[in-house]
């Protein structure tokens, strides 16, 4: 980090609160001109926008303070040691609080929130404005369009279990797209709602977000899947359903392969051919699966992986998801 690089946890209730508590000792008796703008630059580690308990502070970032009418810097200051700034003398009226942004450390960590960016000084009074950085927080469709290498926090909610493909992959979907989360470590099934902070790579040519720390917010209900023809799911309708959960009604099984041992079904809908992956992680077994026959009708819902040439393949999550007609 930035400085001394030092990470002190927060103590709620301790230096930032007890400076609150004192900022009686800096009034003298009658009516004063200025006042004390004080406060505390901490490292938001859970995307949560409010210091709490698991965030640590932050030295050597630049701070200053800016007259609202004339937008002139009234003073620079620098955190300390324990994320404190302090400014005193401050003249009445309209200030702003500003970061420097050259002392923020790392090239994906930015200010998240100023609980107070606007203060209005009156005489003898001492206002506290804490100060958040961290990693932005985006939807589903801007993380996609990130560069690689950048750190991100994104919520969605999980569309398969981290355990159904074997290889610790969640598809993730909020309103405005779905990405591909790889190396997840932490336990997240269906319908979880959760918020990520990863680092945005690339697989197969798409958009992934990698090896993230998982922090889960409720229990969802079950995302709606896309109705797609065999023909879209084939191309994720032009790219823009990749990793997205889809739903592809009356389709007939044209061929059957084995690939690395799992069950590979070449079907349409009369729009065009698509693979449909049964893979055995999920818990597919060729022994027991009825739809393992050319010219068997089936509905399959799955998420959709990319592979060679543009292509996408189906994967159902389990086989409730294959349905023979």
């Amino acid at each position: 980090m930035h400085g001394s690089g030092r990470l002190v946890p927060i103590a709620l209730g301790a230096a930032l609160l007890a400076s609150c508590e004192n900022a009686g000792r800096d009034r003298v008796l009658g009516v004063q001109a200025t006042g004390i703008v004080r406060g505390l630059v901490y490292f938001d580690r859970n995307g949560t926008h409010t210091p709490d308990a698991g965030d640590t502070t932050l030295s050597g970032i630049g701070v200053r303070l800016i007259v609202s009418a004339t937008l002139d810097t009234l003073g620079r200051t620098t955190s300390d040691a324990g994320g404190l700034f302090r400014f005193g003398a401050v003249p009445v009226g309209g200030v702003l609080v500003a970061v420097d942004s050259t002392t923020i450390p790392g090239d994906s960590l930015q200010v998240t929130r100023i609980d107070v960016p606007r203060v209005t000084v009156t005489p003898g009074d001492s206002f506290v404005v804490r100060i958040g950085v961290s990693f932005p927080q985006l939807s589903v469709l801007q993380a996609r369009g990130l560069p690689s290498g950048k750190k991100v926090f994104v919520v969605g909610v999980a569309l398969n279990d981290v355990t159904a493909f074997g290889d610790r992959t969640v598809h993730l979907a909020d309103t405005s797209a779905a990405l591909l989360v790889t190396g997840v470590r932490t336990l997240v099934v269906t319908g979880d709602s959760v918020r990520l902070l990863g680092t945005r790579q690339t697989r197969s040519g798409e958009p992934t977000l990698d090896n993230p720390t998982v922090f889960r917010l409720a229990v969802g209900a079950a995302t709606p899947a896309h109705p797609v023809s065999s023909a879209m799911a084939a191309n994720a309708n032009g790219g823009l359903f990749d990793a997205a959960l889809v739903q592809l009604l009356g389709a007939t099984v044209q061929d059957t392969s084995t690939v690395a041992g799992n069950r590979q079904l070449t079907v349409t809908d009369g729009s065009g051919l698509l693979v449909i992956q049964l893979d055995t992680t999920a818990g597919f077994r060729r022994a027991v699966l009825v739809s393992d026959t050319i010219g068997a009708k089936l509905d399959a819902t799955g998420v959709l992986v990319p592979g060679v040439a543009g292509t996408w393949a189906l994967f159902p999550r389990a086989p409730a998801d294959v349905v023979v007609k």
